[in-house]
């Protein structure tokens, strides 16, 4: 399309209506929002309420249209009105090692996270440690951290799908990116910044995206712990890349 992500994310919509967004996720945004420790004022929100003050519902103040944007159709939309508007707009899921396990992701952000979560949850082994006192998951902080990157900051006008690709020794996720400077990203030595501001303001109201760039530090924080002494490897380009061994040997094998 020629614009940046955060145009198209801002794009007002003018002909679509509540029929052609998934409205019943709105209970579970509510519930999310209600989990989270500083607890978003969603909610206690009506569903108009929500959408309008997660900017979802806006005005373009040159043309005068207003209405629902790109970013509410891609997280709320119903899959026929997500094939409208964004005809390319396809994750990938593969899993190949004892068995074999292949899903094409074409659904709304909230549920795809989901998906996704599911979908690395079954094929990957699990580590707990202990952060601030607390049991944690090393595997869902690792995977919240890939998967919401992937979500916030893909370029949604690529034609380029998005996929997370799972074997014995390596789990990977890429997708499209319009990246402002390109190369590896290493722990600390790098500049943040959000593709998709709506979507990751949303995602980080109900607990699924952290600040700018924490899901990168957190990568190589707890990655080497996660493996027993791996690192994750991250490039960014046109296509964002995200590498993390699922053992120390995964290195010398790849």
């Amino acid at each position: 399309m020629g614009f940046p992500v955060s145009l198209i994310e801002q794009k007002i919509l003018p002909h679509v209506t509540k029929d052609n967004l998934r409205m019943d996720l709105m209970d579970t945004v509510r519930d999310l929002a209600l989990r989270q420790k500083f607890k978003c004022q969603w909610s206690n929100m009506s569903n108009d309420e929500i959408l309008k003050d997660a900017g979802l519902w806006g005005k373009n103040y040159l043309s005068g249209e207003e209405g629902y944007n790109f970013a509410c159709v891609l997280l709320f939309g119903k899959d026929e009105a997500i094939r409208e508007f964004c005809p390319d707009y396809i994750t990938n899921a593969i899993y190949h090692g004892k068995t074999s396990e292949q899903l094409q992701i074409s659904t709304n952000l909230i549920e795809t996270y989901d998906i996704l979560m599911d979908f690395i949850v079954r094929h990957t082994s699990d580590k707990i440690c202990f952060i601030n006192y607390s049991e944690a998951s090393l595997r869902d902080i690792l995977a919240k951290a890939v998967i919401s990157n992937m979500i916030v900051h893909r370029d949604y006008a690529s034609v380029y799908p998005a996929r997370v690709l799972i074997d014995e020794d390596w789990l990977r996720v890429e997708n499209g990116c319009i990246p402002i400077d390109r190369g590896k990203i290493g722990d600390y030595i790098f500049s943040p910044y959000a593709n998709n501001l709506l979507i990751l303001q949303f995602f980080m109201n109900i607990g699924r995206a952290d600040n700018i760039g924490m899901g990168i530090k957190n990568l190589y924080k707890y990655t080497p712990i996660y493996s027993d002494g791996g690192n994750p490897e991250v490039m960014k380009d046109s296509v964002f890349r995200v590498s993390i061994p699922l053992r120390k040997e995964a290195k010398a094998i790849q």
